[in-house]
């Protein structure tokens, strides 16, 4: 789902996905992040989303931003097949909302190393888990297509075109 939501989130902010490795969203003037997160209300109520710790050094770049989103989707996640296609799984998303943060908001946050070794791989890298109970405050809503986006404390809402 994260190539859905990576154009859904472009397409709110009035933003361009960005074609190569960097972050996930991209115009003259800034980049944006994108972290999305399937949300359960039923089952969990503890939200947090998983940013690897390179990531970080895209605030390096020009103006930088996180979008923090959640999604639904209309069914379990056990009844869709491996072999459904994008445009299917888009048609099963519902309740998107997205949260802009300030670049710097991510470094309350711990690092933790995670390493580890397969017969087919291995990884060492460091994960960031932000809280979304500690999101700043929202300054200003926009209901766009497919969902709503949340301009945080801190955030200068004209540096987006809400679509």
């Amino acid at each position: 789902m994260h190539f859905n939501n990576e154009r859904w989130a472009a397409q709110a902010l009035g933003m361009s996905v960005n074609p190569s490795n960097g972050p996930d969203l991209i115009d003259d003037q800034k980049v944006v992040e994108v972290k999305f997160k399937l949300a359960h209300s039923e089952r969990y109520t503890n939200l947090s989303w998983r940013v690897l710790g390179h990531q970080k050094d895209y605030g390096n770049l020009k103006e930088a931003y996180w979008a923090l989103g959640t999604y639904t989707l209309d069914r379990e996640i056990a009844s869709i097949k491996n072999s459904t296609h994008i445009k299917s799984l888009e048609r099963m998303a519902t309740n998107r909302e997205l949260f802009i943060v300030d670049w710097d908001w991510m470094n309350q946050f711990q690092e933790y190393r995670e390493s580890g070794k397969t017969e087919m791989s291995q990884w060492d890298q460091i994960l960031i888990f932000p809280k979304g109970r500690l999101l700043p405050a929202t300054k200003k809503t926009y209901q766009v297509t497919g969902g709503i986006v949340h301009i945080t404390q801190g955030i200068n809402p004209e540096r987006f075109s809400m679509k």
